[in-house]
């Protein structure tokens, strides 16, 4: 798995490994992961430390 060499889009990248009988759990923390990356984000549009993953 990796990023794409093409900028012109986003991407939506998550690995984890699970158990499948917790399938909801992680695709919850997926979410969650994505999200929590806002605390960084400064509008209207720059990133104030990890969070290129939200900004796509």
């Amino acid at each position: 798995m990796g990023h794409s060499q093409d900028g012109n889009y986003g991407e939506n990248i998550y690995y984890n490994t699970m158990n499948p009988q917790d399938a909801n759990f992680h695709m919850k923390n997926a979410v969650q992961s994505w999200f929590d990356e806002h605390k960084q984000f400064r509008y209207p549009n720059s990133c104030g430390g990890a969070c290129g993953h939200y900004t796509q």
